[in-house]
């Protein structure tokens, strides 16, 4: 049991690397990520939060099958939420 137990960590602390590879003022959060880091839900980001304003501009960051998603840059949405309180 011990050995599968140290199994689940070491995959833990391996996608919890992975994730946070990229530095955050280089990552661009999607709706879903920014849900997730105020738990709220990703409706209520683009439907509510990203018409207020100072919330961060998102943009669409380009797909083969067309203008893809919205996204907003990290760094921003923390600042913005950090003047929020």
């Amino acid at each position: 049991m011990n050995t599968e137990v140290e199994k689940l960590a070491d995959a833990v602390a391996e996608r919890v690397t992975s994730v946070s590879s990229v530095p955050l003022n280089r990552a661009w959060w999607s709706a879903r990520q920014i849900a997730t880091y105020l738990d709220v839900s990703p409706k209520f980001v683009t439907d509510k939060l990203s018409n207020r304003p100072g919330f961060p501009d998102g943009k669409r960051i380009p797909t083969p099958k067309g203008l893809g998603r919205l996204r907003w840059p990290a760094e921003e949405v923390i600042r913005w939420w950090e003047k929020q309180g």
